[in-house]
């Protein structure tokens, strides 16, 4: 019976101590803050009195001795925030500036092995969630930052095209934007963030199977956040989408391949209106390069029909009106999706050119493009106009 009770009174115990785990401990995602955005993505981890402090964009993580004295953290006797709000769904801190608002990451058991494959697998697939009235879909390129742009020089952040279809009420608006993307290994979790500026959305992943259908997840992508306490992170799907058979996608490259002329300009109808105004009215085509500027499509190429797109099959490219080079390139494709033509990379919306249809050598077009009041001037820009034209062989 002895026996039986210190058997009792040490389950007791134990149970205690499973139940008595410190709040506090465990990793944490910066997911508002009171006053704009630019720490969002800022990541703590607090373990054994040390907490270990990174950002989703950040390669190195740095770790200080930390202690709690009267509800303020302090690091080596200096404030480093008051707690606010601590519970298992939101730690809320306070300094002389903000106020922040942290969401906790799932506890999960990756190995920085595992940030390559799945980096690999992203970039070989489309990926998609949905987020309450929008849709995400990802075109992955894999060019790092800092290879096209010496403002990335330390960052291993690679470009991607977003496409968003976003539903309000029975409106649906569907845009394309260039967008950064990383995986960031954090404490044996990956953490998938894309985004631009300040503007970043995060997706921390919780299978290990990244060549499955579907990845689960927590995404934090939400713009704004309770400054007292907050609802745990939502559960989603990341989810593979269908690609195109190999046959079908080769298929559909030969029968793109070749020269295309403009037969009809479809929309916006608006734009010959803005003509009248602006006489030297035109849309930017491809990057900026400090060498030459913006490519450039005058209105009139577009009324008189004259533009032509060559596709060839060596893989070079090039769009002429007239005897005027506009654009050209080395290298074009398709995404494995069949839904868009790509120009050199996935980085510029404007070099990535929707497959509205094709049949009967009649190709319909849709893409972005950026309306500029003269060539080639840095301070021009007006807006983008969504270009819909039919080319014909």
């Amino acid at each position: 019976m002895k026996n039986l009770f210190l058997f009792s009174l040490i389950i007791l115990l134990f149970a205690n101590c499973q139940t008595d785990k410190d709040p506090l401990e465990g990793s944490w995602i910066l997911a508002g803050q009171s006053d704009g955005s630019v720490f969002t993505g800022t990541l703590l981890h607090f373990e054994n009195d040390e907490v270990a402090l990174s950002h989703i964009y950040d390669n190195e993580n740095r770790t200080f001795p930390y202690f709690i004295e009267n509800n303020e953290i302090r690091i080596d006797s200096n404030l480093w925030g008051e707690i606010r709000h601590l519970s298992a769904d939101s730690l809320i801190l306070q300094d002389s500036f903000y106020r922040f608002v942290f969401l906790p990451l799932m506890e999960t058991n990756f190995s920085k092995k595992d940030k390559f494959t799945l980096e690999n697998s992203l970039s070989k697939h489309v990926w998609s969630f949905n987020h309450d009235t929008q849709n995400y879909r990802f075109y992955f390129d894999t060019i790092p930052l800092h290879e096209l742009d010496k403002e990335f020089l330390n960052s291993d952040s690679k470009y991607m095209i977003c496409a968003t279809e976003t539903k309000e009420d029975s409106t649906i608006y569907n845009h394309l934007d260039e967008s950064f993307w990383k995986v960031k290994y954090f404490k044996n979790k990956l953490l998938f963030s894309f985004g631009r500026s300040v503007d970043f959305k995060f997706f921390q992943f919780e299978n290990t199977d990244f060549f499955d259908k579907n990845l689960i997840g927590n995404s934090f992508i939400d713009d704004e956040y309770e400054f007292s306490k907050n609802e745990l992170p939502q559960k989603n799907l990341f989810k593979k989408e269908k690609s195109l058979p190999q046959k079908e996608h080769d298929n559909l490259k030969s029968q793109l391949t070749g020269s295309w002329k403009s037969s009809k300009f479809i929309s916006p109808l608006e734009i010959f209106d803005y003509h009248e105004h602006e006489p030297e009215l035109g849309l930017r085509f491809g990057r900026r390069t400090a060498r030459k500027g913006f490519d450039f499509i005058s209105i009139e190429d577009l009324q008189n029909l004259n533009l032509q797109f060559d596709f060839n099959a060596n893989g070079s490219y090039s769009i002429t009106a007239g005897n005027k080079q506009i654009h050209k390139g080395g290298f074009w494709d398709i995404t494995v999706d069949g839904k868009y033509i790509y120009l050199n990379h996935k980085i510029n919306r404007v070099e990535f050119i929707e497959i509205k249809s094709l049949k009967d050598n009649r190709l319909v077009i849709r893409k972005i493009d950026e309306l500029r009041k003269a060539e080639n001037v840095e301070r021009n820009y007006i807006g983008y106009e969504r270009l819909e034209l039919e080319l014909t062989r």
